[in-house]
């Protein structure tokens, strides 16, 4: 028997904004309202997933932003305050500052560099600081 295969195919146009807004309610805890809703073809360093992607944001305290995926309805991520906050501390941890996610970053192998030469140079002058007669007041305290 034979498999049954459609006569026509149809593309599946992307999840509509009325079910966006309803998908994102229903995942919200809080109980702000939300304040905007919009597809998106290009985003700033907040998503770095793939486009376009339905951005919905919440009038909340914490600036709440969902962002889910318009072919599938997925949420793909939630960005707060305090996730923003710790996405600066992290570019400036990695000093990474377009895309925030390159920890191999040529400028960073630059200060691990510097402080590896600043930590060995430390040892060397206190090698040569101290001599045998600084230390005579260990031999009579025994």
């Amino acid at each position: 028997m034979r498999g049954y295969y459609p006569q026509n195919v149809e593309k599946l146009s992307p999840f509509s904004k009325s079910y966006i807004r309803k998908a994102a309610l229903k995942l919200y805890s809080g109980s702000s309202q939300i304040s905007h809703l919009e597809l998106l073809q290009r985003t700033g360093i907040e998503y770095r997933g793939s486009l376009p992607v339905w951005k919905v944001d919440f009038a909340d305290e914490e600036e709440t932003s969902f962002y889910f995926n318009p072919a599938t309805g997925q949420l793909k991520s939630v960005r707060t305050n305090l996730w923003r906050f710790y996405d600066f501390m992290w570019m400036l941890h990695i000093m990474d500052y377009d895309t925030r996610n390159n920890f191999n970053h040529p400028l960073l192998y630059l200060f691990a560099l510097g402080a590896l030469i600043f930590s060995l140079s430390g040892f060397v002058l206190v090698y040569f600081r101290f001599t045998k007669r600084d230390f005579k007041w260990l031999k009579k305290s025994k």
